[in-house]
């Protein structure tokens, strides 16, 4: 595997927040997703004192600069070594990824980092916005995508 390819674990920390934040921001994800997400931001304010750039992201999920922002953050402390964090970030990212289709559009399946063995994206509806943003992605294996559509907001 080339290293250069492997997702960082504070990208993969600061992509699960975003999407957290995002799914917040909409009302969608339901208990266990919103248990995860609070779960690590609370790990992450408690253990790392980084409240200030979790407060941000919160207020604009979608910001490129503050997903940046928590990044530097975090890279100033041992958060990519936590095992504790990363394992939190992987629940709250998997419990993201298995809200129904609908919530999914509410968010707008944008996904800035994905790292998995196999990834399938089924029949995406986005009304005005992103069918399907992947900023970077690792795969192991098999990415397949069904049927997007965009449609123009009337």
């Amino acid at each position: 595997m080339n290293k250069g390819t492997t997702v960082e674990p504070i990208s993969m920390i600061v992509t699960a927040l975003a999407m957290g934040a995002a799914a917040a921001t909409k009302k969608v994800g339901g208990q266990v997703a919103e248990d995860a997400y609070g779960a690590l931001k609370r790990l992450i304010a408690d253990r790392y004192k980084r409240s200030g750039a979790l407060a941000a992201l919160d207020e604009d999920p979608f910001s490129e600069t503050q997903k940046k922002a928590l990044e530097e953050a975090l890279a100033k402390t041992d958060a990519s070594k936590d095992a504790e964090v990363i394992q939190k970030a992987k629940d709250l990212a998997q419990a993201l990824h298995k809200l129904p289709r609908a919530q999914l559009e509410a968010v707008g399946v944008r996904i800035g980092e994905l790292e998995a063995i196999n990834a399938r994206f089924g029949e995406i509806e986005v009304t005005g916005g992103t069918g399907l943003d992947i900023g970077k992605a690792r795969l192991d294996g098999d990415l397949n995508v069904n049927k997007i559509t965009v449609k123009s907001p009337n």
